[in-house]
């Protein structure tokens, strides 16, 4: 009994406590901005890729992807489908690090590309923009 009114005490004090600044938090909560282009932009996962080199050393190759679907239908089914979109576009990166020449720069064009070729396949038909964000090689 004793605990018993030992926690019914304390949560009474904690929320005498803390009642008061929950309303400051919420009222101070940022609102989500109505910007035109969030709406449509789905960040994904970045994909890796290894660089062989001729000593045996690694390098790695990094590219941050995100898609723009404008179309509510399409980017819905983009949400449903982000593994096999993840999935697909380290398969590509992957494929376009075992290819890279050790001290090169990546043909970004040619990347990207081959990721919207592969995200249109995924997807079934065009309409989502595939957007790189940083291509890293270290």
């Amino acid at each position: 009994m004793n605990r018993r009114h030992m926690l019914l005490t304390s949560l009474c004090l904690c929320a005498g406590l803390f009642g008061p600044f929950a309303g400051v938090a919420s009222a101070k909560a940022p609102e989500k901005s109505s910007g035109a282009g969030t709406e449509t932009y789905l960040p994904m996962n970045p994909a890796t890729g290894v660089i062989p080199r001729r000593d045996g050393r690694r390098s790695t190759l990094t590219v941050e992807i995100g898609l723009d679907v404008p179309d509510a239908v399409l980017r819905e089914r983009a949400i449903l489908s982000k593994p096999r979109l993840t999935a697909g576009f380290n398969e590509v990166v992957r494929n376009a690090s075992r290819s890279l020449l050790p001290g090169r720069v990546p043909d970004l064009d040619a990347l990207t590309r081959l990721l919207q070729t592969q995200a249109d396949q995924i997807l079934g038909k065009p309409g989502a923009k595939v957007l790189l964000g940083s291509v890293i090689v270290h």
